[in-house]
């Protein structure tokens, strides 16, 4: 029979063995290396082949890397959907045909065009004050065709310059009189390069041809310009009443061309100068007044001018 301790309780309090951290850590490292090797084992055993009935197995893909790879899969098509769909509105915008925006509408017409449609074409420009310097209270006229040719010609031998000149002098002078700085001006004058004044005014005459019934009457048109230095409005406003009473003509507003617009005296004036052409009325059915009453034409123009001048 072994008499000797089995256990703690069985030795005496001074005699139990003192602990040896060594042996601990012999006997972990032990147990480690069994475990090590019962896990190569089962991998081996797992990766042959059964009987000829289990092939290679395929490499599981975790599922945390599943978890990490779907959402870097989702930004990229989302990011491709963006891209395209901006490039896709970038190609239309600018495929589209400028004839269907509302700024190109106006200038695509070849026909009439309304004195109130250039007026608030015109009244797009950039409002400046004048410069100090600048010659307010000069008005200059243009005598339409002078210098250049004879305009229209009637069967009668009546030339449009021959209209023109006439109306020009007698308001130049009746200018003068309501205190204006008013001087004329051939069509080729060479004064028109930088030409500065408050008003720039070119008279005109209408075709010596008979039209229709209708065919009588005035119209004018202010030119459009980058900047706005006058009310456009109130100047049209201004002279058509004025013309209309002193002369009994009718303001045929709804006729005022493209062509009168485009001036060709205009191209080289000072920017700040306000520029207009006025046709005074049909060398055929208006003949009568042109001819026998044209200091009348010029009084309905200077008050027209006068009125806008000295409006508040």
């Amino acid at each position: 029979m072994n008499n000797e301790p089995t256990n703690a309780d069985d030795f005496p309090e001074d005699e139990q063995p003192a602990y040896d951290a060594s042996d601990a850590i012999a006997e972990d490292k032990d147990l480690s290396e069994n475990e090590e090797s019962f896990e190569d084992a089962l991998s081996n055993t797992s990766s042959q082949t059964i009987r000829g009935l289990v092939t290679t197995p395929r490499p599981v893909q975790s599922s945390r890397a599943a978890v990490a790879y779907r959402p870097r899969v989702t930004l990229q098509t989302l990011a491709t959907v963006i891209f395209a769909a901006v490039l896709v509105a970038t190609l239309l915008t600018l495929w589209m045909p400028s004839a269907f925006t509302g700024d190109n509408l106006q200038e695509q017409y070849v026909g009439e065009i309304s004195v109130p449609q250039i007026t608030q074409q015109a009244e797009e420009g950039l409002e400046v004050s004048l410069p100090q310097e600048f010659p307010e209270n000069k008005i200059g006229i243009i005598i339409g065709h002078k210098g250049r040719d004879e305009g229209e010609v009637c069967s009668n031998g009546l030339t449009e310059v021959e209209i023109n000149s006439t109306v020009a002098t007698y308001l130049q002078q009746k200018l003068i009189e309501l205190g204006y700085d008013a001087e004329l001006l051939d069509e080729t004058d060479p004064r028109l390069v930088g030409y500065q004044a408050q008003l720039l005014i070119a008279l005109h005459c209408n075709s010596c041809e008979y039209i229709n019934d209708n065919a009588t009457g005035f119209k004018f048109a202010i030119v459009p310009s980058e900047v706005k230095t006058i009310d456009r409005e109130l100047l049209t406003k201004c002279l058509s009443e004025a013309y209309a009473n002193a002369t009994g003509l009718k303001y045929h507003y709804q006729t005022t061309t493209n062509e009168i617009r485009n001036y060709h005296a205009f191209d080289q004036i000072d920017p700040l100068t306000a520029a207009m052409i006025f046709e005074l009325g049909y060398m055929n059915l208006d003949q009568d007044i042109l001819t026998n009453r044209p200091q009348l034409l010029a009084d309905g123009i200077a008050d027209g001018i006068h009125r806008f001048m000295n409006a508040d």
